[in-house]
């Protein structure tokens, strides 16, 4: 999880997906914090444990210049 300062597409995150699922959309916008035009904060999980993203939110904040995001998720044995 965390600020990974690369949006969806670019080279480090498909990597980083062909092992992990992003539990969000490509439009939740977390950066800047007022007026946000980028997805630059992610919450991934291994591809292999995840069963289900129940709920994603990025949330409105006033003490930070990114907004944070939160994943509710479930965790399975997904192995194939």
């Amino acid at each position: 999880t965390g600020d990974l300062n690369a949006e969806p597409g670019t080279r480090e995150i498909v990597n980083l997906q062909t092992v992990l699922t992003d539990t969000g959309k490509n439009s939740d916008l977390s950066f800047p914090a007022v007026k946000p035009i980028k997805k630059i904060d992610f919450v991934m999980v291994s591809k292999s444990h995840l069963a289900k993203v129940k709920k994603n939110i990025v949330n409105t904040v006033l003490y930070s210049d990114h907004l944070p995001v939160t994943s509710t998720i479930r965790i399975g044995r997904n192995h194939k």
